[in-house]
């Protein structure tokens, strides 16, 4: 008998600057998707939203790291797309999110 291959995947969700908004979708996929996490992406400040609500809640922060900085992917830089053009600033966390993580398959949830 063979075992089926775990699936790679990186499943998430961005939230900066909305966390509120995200909270009842991620709440809905918890309960429809048992055995699964999710990965919430939000700054720093806004992460207290998903803290202690369950442990397949990964909430992931823009670091400050010199080469984030470098790459507009740290959160000034994320948080300055966002007031200047939304748009600017998910391709900035995606970009950081597409660098950063290495997975077979990527699953984004839009609320």
């Amino acid at each position: 008998m063979t075992r089926k291959k775990q699936l790679d995947a990186f499943i998430w969700t961005e939230c900066f600057n909305c966390p509120q908004i995200a909270l009842p979708m991620v709440r809905s996929f918890l309960e429809h998707h048992a055995g699964l996490n999710i990965h919430v992406l939000c700054f720093q400040d806004e992460s207290s939203y998903f803290q202690n609500l369950d442990s397949r809640i990964i909430v992931l922060s823009p670091s400050e790291s010199f080469l984030n900085r470098l790459f507009l992917r740290d959160e000034r830089a994320i948080r300055a797309g966002y007031r200047k053009k939304g748009h600017l600033g998910t391709a900035r966390s995606w970009a950081n999110t597409f660098y950063s993580i290495k997975s077979d398959y990527f699953i984004h949830l839009d609320s």
